[in-house]
């Protein structure tokens, strides 16, 4: 039970998007795998929040890769036919630019209900498909709407796609909802 207290605290701070909250994330997940190492939902929580970390703490970038590093090469390892590994495997593909192997990945993980939908829309951006991007987020958002980067990487996608008014409506949508 308390591993799941600190999951819920971990996500909680995670979807808070600020830079504070994301460290905090990050020793509640911590903890989660710590207390029940076999809790796959935590663990890819905290590769998440390590990701999250990298992109918006900048003096914390180098121990956060490394950290991330080390997690995924221990969930290979540990659960290497879990959807986290899966998840790891898909990352690292995109790394190597084996897009279509990082793609056939993502897509397996949403198509059993697991949240991959902000990786799999991302990587559809970074291969020219907004608009396919664009409806990953828009389902991403439907079934979570408390992740407001669905919002933010929509409206990215509409712009990427040329579709300024569309984009428009997104940027209105995440200020009503204080994500920007």
């Amino acid at each position: 039970m308390a591993a799941y207290e600190e999951y819920l605290l971990g996500i909680s701070k995670l979807r808070a998007l600020q830079r504070d909250s994301m460290m905090q994330s990050v020793q509640h997940l911590e903890r989660a795998v710590e207390l029940d190492p076999g809790f796959e939902a935590a663990w890819g929580a905290l590769l998440g929040a390590y990701s999250a970390v990298v992109t918006t703490v900048p003096e914390q970038r180098a121990a956060a890769q490394q950290r991330r590093s080390e997690i995924m090469e221990l969930v290979l390892k540990s659960a290497p036919d879990s959807a986290v590994a899966t998840g790891v495997r898909a990352s690292r593909a995109s790394q190597a630019k084996d897009y279509a192997t990082a793609l056939a990945l993502r897509r397996d993980l949403l198509e059993v209900g697991l949240p991959s939908g902000l990786s799999y829309g991302a990587l559809l951006l970074v291969l020219g498909r907004p608009s396919a991007a664009a409806e990953v987020f828009a389902e991403g958002r439907q079934k979570d709407p408390l992740v407001g980067l669905y919002t933010v990487y929509k409206m990215i996608a509409h712009e990427t796609a040329g579709q300024n008014v569309l984009a428009e409506e997104e940027y209105q949508r995440a200020l009503a909802s204080s994500i920007v």
